[in-house]
């Protein structure tokens, strides 16, 4: 049962591994998840029916791309999926809901800087919407949350970085955006 476990995530040199231990510490399942290239996760969330949702960003399957696994109780792949644009693209973040998921990081866009990414997924995978949200400069989504009326993104914008927190209405669109900083580089990691 996922509730009584502890997971542990981390990547090696082209793999990404998760482990499942137990409350006591010991390891009840260990697998390895990827292709041949670089493969890493960075979040991952417990759904109601006990498997384990993994994001993070994959260049296995084509360019790097953003990368969810769906897995049981046991670590077997239930789906998996990548997620691209016009360039690389990464999850930093992902939050259950009771019809899918929202995951927010990075992609990369036609003019080569980094945006905010913002998606919307269904219980399989499947795209519901999504949202790219940037400046000129770099930008990336660190955290996503529930809030009333719909998500909360903590992330950083602008060159050096101003830490960014952006209001979303449930269909992804910004209610309102406000960024904070000094003269250096200032990030925001999450917010509730």
């Amino acid at each position: 049962m996922i509730r009584a476990k502890h997971i542990l995530i981390f990547c090696t040199l082209v793999l990404c591994s998760v482990l499942a231990i137990s409350v006591y510490g010991q390891m009840t399942w260990s697998k390895m998840y990827g292709g041949h290239a670089l493969d890493e996760a960075f979040c991952t969330v417990a759904t109601s029916n006990q498997n384990l949702v993994v994001a993070g960003r994959t260049s296995s399957f084509a360019s790097e791309d953003l990368w969810v696994i769906d897995v049981d109780s046991a670590g077997n792949i239930i789906w998996q999926k990548s997620y691209s644009g016009a360039g690389a693209g990464s999850a930093n973040s992902i939050m259950k809901l009771n019809d899918g998921f929202v995951l927010t990081g990075y992609i990369v866009s036609a003019a080569g800087d980094k945006d905010l990414w913002i998606l919307k997924l269904d219980l399989s995978g499947n795209v519901i919407w999504q949202r790219s949200i940037g400046t000129v400069a770099e930008d990336e989504g660190f955290s996503v949350q529930g809030t009333f009326g719909g998500y909360l993104v903590a992330g950083k914008t602008g060159n050096p970085s101003d830490a960014w927190i952006i209001k979303l209405d449930y269909d992804g669109n910004v209610v309102w955006q406000k960024s904070y900083g000094s003269l250096s580089d200032d990030i925001a990691f999450s917010a509730i």
